[in-house]
């Protein structure tokens, strides 16, 4: 079992990781096009970027060993459309 979570919304068990990814990319998408919808009106643009992977220490998932850190990395860069994790420029 894996757990996700960020600060505000704490920690979440998943079974399948992906399906929970999958949901939130939707959301953030349906989100961005509600938002222009209601802006369009006033012409003002709205775009909406939904990420995949990024590769953080954690990966957003807490108390994973390092061979599991690696399948999800690999998982990650199986289904995203570059086939690859983004990184965070500092």
């Amino acid at each position: 079992m894996m757990f996700v979570g960020d600060g505000v919304e704490g920690l979440v068990a998943v079974g399948d990781l992906r399906h929970l990814l999958a949901q939130v990319r939707v959301g953030k998408v349906a989100d961005g096009a509600s938002g222009a919808a209601e802006l369009l009106p006033s012409k003002i643009r709205v775009n909406s970027v939904a990420p995949g992977y990024i590769k953080t220490p954690t990966m957003g998932v807490a108390g994973l060993s390092e061979e599991e850190r690696r399948e999800f990395e690999l998982q990650g860069s199986q289904t995203t459309p570059l086939k690859r994790n983004g990184t965070v420029l500092a």
